[in-house]
Parts: C-alpha cells; structure tokens; sequence
C-alpha cells in the first residue's frame, strides 16, 4: 500500500514538472540582437543574433566565425557545433564574456538559414 502512495506522488510530481517546464519554454524567449547593439554593459548575457557568414577559421578546438550585418564580429564555436561556409545566413546563441580583459562571443546552436 505505501509503495502505490509514493508511485502515485513519483507520478504527480513528473507531471507536474513537464507542465511547468513546458510552461517555462513557452513564456521565456532570448532577446534578439544586432552588432551594434551589444556593449560591455552586455558581458555574462545570451542573446540571439544572426548574419551572413564572412569568414570562418578552425583553431585547435574552437572555430572563429565572423558574421556581418552592417559591421563584423567574430563569435567563437567549439569544435562540435556544425561549421558554416562563407556565405551562409545563420542564426546562433550568442554569449558575451569577456575573456582576457576583451570581450568575445561565445557562440552555439548554429541554425542555417540560408546558403
């Protein structure tokens, strides 16, 4: 009888956590950002960018992608992300850190839009 009390109570609470974790995906978006915009006030933020891909260099376990829109900036993506050519339209996940006492981006998700 206690056994079925905590499978019942283990059941409830997976429910109730893929409802709110649901809920939390739906309503939580990342803000959208253009080169221009980003400043050192931005350091330890995620954001969204895109633009088209103006070059692309492979380090030992990063790549450098720099990305133009109306000016370039170079986002770093670790070894395991798809790699894009130059001329793609990709959309990515965007950190700003600073590294070195400069700040950089640290780039994932690369989605292609376009090539």
């Amino acid at each position: 009888m206690h056994e079925q009390k905590v499978l019942k109570i283990a059941y409830i609470s997976s429910v109730a956590g893929i409802l709110f974790l649901f809920y939390l995906s739906q309503t939580v978006q990342l803000e959208e950002k253009n080169i221009d915009d980003i400043s050192e006030s931005d350091i330890g933020k995620t954001f969204l960018m895109q633009g088209k891909v103006v070059k692309v260099a492979s380090y030992n376990n990063s790549v450098a992608v720099t990305i133009m829109q109306e000016n370039t900036k170079t986002a770093f993506f670790g070894a395991e992300e798809y790699i894009p050519s130059e001329g793609d339209f990709i959309r990515f996940r965007a950190k700003l850190v600073d590294y070195d006492g400069r700040s950089s981006l640290e780039g994932s998700n690369i989605i292609l839009q376009k090539s």
